[in-house]
């Protein structure tokens, strides 16, 4: 108790001592009531926003710049000369003979022009459009889908139809419209983002 006494007397007594404790009381004052004042924890902004398409289950999925540039987007553009249609020459056409009978005078024909090769009618296939296969997402049904930029920083996901793959290309049965431009990367994160999954 005295010795307790004796401290206060001392720091009472040298004014350098009692600057120390009033600056000290005033520091521990300031940082109090700093942490009590209840400051707004930053706003979380989400980096997709998803807005129905028509009267489908579909989701138009608008991306933040910010998450765009961290999901690296990537399109590749349909290009109108892969839409037309084939010319009919000879190294061009497309015939389906697995179904010509031996002798016959008809080659079995496909979608597009008619054409005459050789005497025989014929029809010439339309050329393929292929687009990247990445582009390309399988659902839990195994349908095939891809991802169209529609807008700024917008993507709807849209359905097609794989004939086949080949190498790094998907080779569609029902093309898509010249000028379209789908998503090569970024495209599970658009799906993510669009359905849930992951979440």
């Amino acid at each position: 108790m005295i010795r307790e006494a004796e401290c206060a007397v001392t720091v009472t007594r040298h004014p350098i001592l009692r600057w120390m404790v009033v600056t000290i009381v005033l520091m521990a004052s300031l940082l109090l009531a700093s942490c009590s004042a209840a400051t707004p924890p930053p706003q979380k902004v989400k980096p997709a926003k998803l807005e129905p398409v028509g009267n489908s289950d579909l989701k138009r999925v608008i991306l933040t710049e910010k998450a765009a540039q961290r999901i690296g987007i990537d399109t590749y553009t349909i290009d109108a000369k892969r839409t037309e249609q084939s010319t009919g020459s000879e190294e061009e056409a497309f015939f389906d003979t697995t179904n010509l009978e031996a002798g016959s005078e008809e080659v079995v024909p496909q979608t597009g022009a008619s054409e005459k090769v050789e005497g025989k009618a014929a029809e010439v296939k339309e050329k393929p459009q292929n687009i990247p296969y990445a582009a390309v997402i399988y659902d839990v049904n195994g349908d095939t889908w891809v991802y169209v930029n529609t807008g700024p920083l917008t993507f709807v996901r849209q359905k097609v139809k794989v004939e086949h793959i080949s190498g790094g290309q998907a080779i569609l049965s029902e093309k898509l419209p010249a000028g379209t431009k789908v998503v090569t990367t970024g495209v599970v994160e658009l799906y993510g983002a669009e359905t849930g999954v992951g979440k």
